[in-house]
């Protein structure tokens, strides 16, 4: 459990938008562009799919899944990840 407490504390502590990552606005329109920085958002916090699964409670192939970009994910599973992982997306 403390190891789970250890990834939610470093977890709050991020605060960063998506223009963090160097993405230009044009760019978060595509559905490849966001798995890319979802899964490279989860292995800078080092976090596995499965950790990632659990604390968004989504299943681990879910996850999978959406970062594969094989899987038209809902917007509130997507959601769900980004806010674990301190992201938000903002849509015009």
């Amino acid at each position: 459990m403390a190891h789970l407490d250890e990834c939610l504390a470093r977890l709050k502590k991020v605060v960063t938008e998506l223009e963090d990552l160097g993405l230009s606005k044009e760019r978060y329109e595509s559905a490849a562009i966001l798995s890319d920085v979802i899964t490279g958002e989860r292995k800078k916090q080092r976090i596995t799919q499965n950790q990632l699964g659990e604390l968004a409670d989504l299943s681990t192939v879910t996850v999978q899944q959406i970062e594969s970009g094989k899987r038209t994910a809902s917007f509130a599973n997507v959601e769900k990840v980004l806010n674990v992982l301190g992201k938000s997306l903002w849509i015009k």
